[in-house]
């Protein structure tokens, strides 16, 4: 029973990856950086809360979670797996704290879209945010991820679950 709650659960965080990514998809069209900021990070603390089903927070329950990962075949090399730059964003706080403290010139890079060679200011731990619709990859500071491979590994996952639901 305990297994098919946890499946549940992810079901549900992946079809939330999946809303934000169709709502991000209308937001480029619009052209509106908050809106997709504003997706971005609802497609990122689901894909989190994903992680944390799978492998638990910080990878204590990593163990504990094999039979969840078995059952829906979720290898080890998953886009969902690594939570740097969710963790970022999810601490955003703390990383500004940092930030001010250490950064001698305090040059803030904030939410950007556009192609990721087009930033030319900032070293990287000044950069808050910054997404490439092209690439699809999202950023802060040195952490990155593809929003393409979570949409499609959560998309594969919800396939699995359907089925394995059923």
């Amino acid at each position: 029973m305990l297994l098919q709650l946890f499946q549940h659960e992810v079901l549900l965080q992946c079809k939330v990856v999946l809303v934000a990514a169709a709502s991000l998809a209308r937001a480029e069209q619009t052209g509106s950086v908050d809106a997709v900021w504003i997706s971005l990070q609802s497609l990122l603390v689901a894909a989190a809360n994903i992680s944390k089903l799978l492998w638990g927070s910080r990878g204590k329950a990593e163990a504990e979670r094999t039979d969840l990962r078995k059952s829906i075949a979720i290898s080890e090399s998953s886009p969902l797996r690594d939570p740097d730059l969710r963790n970022d964003f999810e601490h955003f706080d703390q990383r500004l704290e940092t930030w001010f403290g250490e950064s001698g010139n305090h040059v803030y890079v904030g939410r950007n879209i556009g192609q990721s060679g087009a930033i030319g200011v900032g070293a990287p731990s000044e950069r808050f945010g910054h997404y490439d619709p092209q690439t699809g990859e999202a950023v802060f500071w040195t952490h990155s991820v593809s929003v393409p491979a979570i949409v499609n590994e959560a998309a594969t996952i919800l396939v699995r679950l359907q089925s394995e639901l059923a």
